[in-house]
């Protein structure tokens, strides 16, 4: 009773005639959101109307303004449906209802993990409320409601009554700010759902409201006032028809506080419990005739006239009846003036086609897609700049996690986004076939390890695993070292100025290992064939994003009249021609190696065995691969072994540049482990390098050089989130938006290396971490990777006190087929003591 006297005048009329601006404000940012994603075919609607409703009852009831899809509000909506699906799972094993007994519950934590997160943002929404708090005089009675200026919001009433009255203590105005926020935000954005999709598949109702809404406002365009929402009495009849046909609340439960006699006979003792079944109640064709047809008129006056007051409850009704309903219809009102005013609405998911599925509140279990168009469907939003299509991408898995699709030409590819969903995935060799898109990469790698499947993988496999042998990568320390000095050097001769664009010279340095060790082959500095080779390096990037983005281009036969054919094969040359060359020189001299039995069984000889080494012995001896064959091996490694590595150093760089105190700490390790900075590491002092290897795996989770992957299903799949994908089906695994995940990586854009610490990584899913892919087709050089990585960075930070210029808030992230950054990354040098 006592909140209920406090929270009543915040929903008085005088208060939301000033809610409706908010309604309108919200609503225009709604179809911004449409208009974007709109191009004649369909747009799921739910994330969209579930993010207007949440912002919506957060400004008007709690005073707060939210920023547009944050993370934070991507958790809460998330943790919402996680809360309804454990709540279901209890009330179905019914003895899991009573607290003692769910703790034993196989979703007990999974239940204290969504709590935490739901409390969490409505704490966050109460301070923030509470840090611009004016204070205000509580009204005594129901007319008597704040009317100044500033608008009145629910939490000021009950944050008033903590201070004034003490009729309500911190906790409680959190249990009624999680209970408003919840029914405040699901309970609307289910029934505009269903209201958008009956007023599509009905017509001549779509447009005798919009006729309503042209003669009450005059300019359809005009913003609805409150008196305006008011007079609009079709769609508010329409409005009823809706939440009649599919009511929000589709249930409620009371407890007997005295015996009762029922209407239809039955004695019913005190203290029984009484569920009151909503749904069955407006689909009962005694009251509703042809109960299932959509028909606004059953709520003209005369039509209800002889309807038992009790036949109609989506706000409940009696003392406990729901005290936001007339909020509710004016936002419903308010965000279908809005939408109906811009969009004509076609059907595409209908009555017939829906399923209904029980949760917390009426849902539909919804098929997974953004938005499609008559023939390239949603990847015409790829067709943009590569900053846009990153950011897309990332709006994408706030807005369909856990797995949306894209749909474009003949192709259909799921995209999934949790560790769960990768494993069944990546660890079955069922699903090892790659994806349609590494044909893009056809004309330039072949059928090398990257894009090879079957037999052929599996062989060059073979081949070339012993050349990653501990044994071999001890002997490639020295290059490391080399060329970890020549970085110095560079670096040093740019130290004075007031910052060094660090990835051209990043790039020199992989290069330059990578010929050494895994070819033989020693590069000159800087000369005009290795400039040109990078150059295409990146060119060929843009190239195959724009085949991508028009995906027409992916076949082979078409891409010849593209305006790119032309430029993509001087570039394919260019590259060729380079590995040519280095696999000529290794030619030159090379002598035959004993190829291993077994992958222990390596090479330890006093020349190095480069991976080159096994390829053209291979060729020699067994006859497994022709020269073209090398020429594809050679091909990928040269571009894998480079490029991702050099723009994993790069962010490494400027991470521990922005982040003085691990930068210090990983100088503190050097310094233990090598005594003196300067000393050359060895092997063993790189596996020692404990928190320095930390680091570079947080700086590869944040800035995952190969940000996703593609696989072909193999056999019927069903998702861990519950999809059935055919067998087929092109599957994106998008590994930068797993690694930032904040159900996984709490504050992800945090960089915390010691996220890695084995305590830390002991209950993490062993799928949550992919920076070298997993399963069975996992990249056969991480290790080699990583102890180059380590090697760079003792040399560097041995040398240089890193000072940031770029950090991560100010560098763009760019899409390409590694991960880049649009102009570079610029880090200042100061030598150190």
């Amino acid at each position: 009773m006592t909140r209920r006297r406090i929270l009543t005048p915040a929903f008085h009329f005088s208060i939301l005639q000033q809610f409706v601006n908010i309604f309108n404000e919200e609503t225009d940012r709604l179809v911004e959101i449409f208009k974007e994603v709109d191009d004649q075919s369909c747009v799921n609607i739910n994330p969209h109307i579930t993010q207007f409703t949440l912002k919506t009852i957060a400004e008007s009831a709690m005073g707060t303004k939210l920023q547009f899809n944050t993370e934070k509000e991507v958790s809460y909506k998330r943790a919402v449906f996680t809360i309804g699906d454990v709540l279901l799972y209890r009330l179905i094993h019914t003895w899991l209802i009573y607290k003692l007994v769910n703790f034993f519950s196989p979703k007990f934590f999974e239940e204290k993990k969504a709590l935490k997160v739901l409390h969490n943002f409505t704490r966050e929404v109460i301070a923030e409320r509470e840090r611009t708090f004016e204070k205000i005089q509580l009204p005594t009675e129901d007319h008597e409601v704040y009317t100044g200026k500033r608008r009145l919001a629910m939490l000021d009433l009950l944050i008033t009554a903590k201070n004034e009255e003490g009729t309500i203590d911190d906790e409680g105005i959190r249990e009624e700010v999680d209970t408003f926020m919840f029914e405040g935000h699901d309970t609307t954005a289910a029934a505009l759902n269903f209201a958008f999709m009956l007023i599509a598949c009905n017509k001549h109702v779509q447009e005798q409201i919009v006729e309503e809404i042209g003669m009450v406002l005059g300019d359809a365009r005009q913003k609805p006032t409150y008196k305006d929402l008011q007079e609009m009495k079709y769609l508010e009849r329409a409005v009823k028809e809706v939440l009649r046909l599919y009511p929000s609340v589709h249930f409620i439960s009371r407890k007997l506080g005295d015996d009762l006699i029922t209407g239809s006979g039955y004695k019913l003792p005190k203290g029984t419990i009484t569920h009151l079944h909503i749904y069955d109640l407006h689909h009962n064709p005694d009251i509703y005739p042809d109960p299932e047809r959509f028909d606004p008129d059953r709520f003209l006056p005369e039509n209800c006239q002889n309807r038992h007051p009790f036949a109609y409850l989506p706000f409940s009704a009696g003392p406990r009846n729901c005290i936001g309903q007339r909020f509710a219809m004016l936002e419903l009102k308010a965000a279908i003036c809005g939408v109906l005013a811009n969009f004509v609405l076609e059907p595409v998911d209908t009555p017939d086609t829906i399923v209904l599925v029980v949760d917390l509140v009426l849902r539909t279990k919804d098929p997974i897609r953004v938005k499609e168009g008559i023939l390239v469907g949603n990847m015409t939003h790829l067709q943009t700049d590569t900053e846009n299509i990153f950011n897309r991408l990332r709006e994408w898995r706030r807005n369909f996690y856990p797995m949306y699709k894209f749909f474009a030409v003949h192709v259909i590819a799921a995209n999934i986004l949790t560790p769960e969903d990768c494993e069944l995935v990546m660890s079955n060799p069922v699903h090892s076939e790659k994806g349609k898109i590494y044909d893009l990469l056809h004309n330039w790698l072949k059928d090398g390890l990257l894009t090879s499947n079957g037999s052929k993988w599996q062989t060059r496999r073979r081949i070339l695993t012993p050349a990653f042998h501990f044994n071999i990568l001890q002997q490639f320390i020295l290059v490391f070292n080399e060329e970890a000095d020549k970085l110095v050097e560079a670096f040093r001769s740019e130290c004075k100025k007031s910052y060094i664009n660090i990835t051209p010279h990043v790039a020199q340095f992989t290069l330059k290992t990578i010929t050494e060790t895994a070819m033989g082959t020693k590069l000159h500095f800087n000369t005009q064939k290795e400039i040109n080779y990078k150059e295409a390096v990146y060119e060929i990037g843009r190239i195959l994003l724009y085949r991508l983005s028009h995906p027409w281009f992916i076949e082979q036969v078409i891409n010849f009249f593209s305006p790119w054919y032309l430029q993509e094969r001087r570039v394919t040359k260019t590259l060729h021609t380079f590995t040519k060359e280095v696999i000529s020189d290794r030619e030159k001299n090379f002598k035959d190696v004993e190829l291993p039995a077994e992958e222990h069984d390596v090479y330890k000889g006093k020349k190095r065995l480069a991976m080159l080494d096994l390829l053209l012995s291979a060729k020699n001896k067994e006859g497994t691969i022709d020269n073209a064959g090398i020429q594809e091996e050679v091909d990928t490694f040269m571009f894998e072994g480079h490029d991702t590595t050099a723009m994993a150093l790069g962010f490494s760089l400027m991470l521990l540049a922005s982040h003085k105190h691990i930068q210090e700490l990983v100088v503190q390790e050097m310094r233990e482990v090598l005594g003196d900075l300067r000393k050359k590491p060895t092997y063993n002092d790189l596996q020692s390098l404990k928190y320095m290897e930390r680091c570079i795996k947080e700086s590869l989770r944040l800035y995952p050089s190969v940000h996703f992957i593609s696989r072909t299903l193999g056999a019927d799949l069903k998702t861990h989130s519950g999809y059935f994908l055919p067998k087929g089906t092109p599957v994106v695994i998008h590994i930068y938006d797993v690694h930032h995940d904040p159900e996984i990586y709490p504050d992800p854009e945090k960089f915390d290396p010691d996220r890695f610490l084995p305590e830390n990584c002991q209950n993490r899913h062993p799928f949550a971490y992919l920076p070298f892919s997993a399963g069975p087709r996992n990249c056969i050089g991480q290790k080699f990777a990583m102890l180059e990585l380590k090697a760079a960075l003792c040399a560097v930070l041995g040398s240089f006190v890193l000072e940031p210029i770029d950090t991560p808030e100010t560098v763009v992230v760019v899409v390409d087929i590694v991960l880049r950054t649009k102009e570079g990354i610029k880090v200042k040098f100061v030598p150190r003591e």
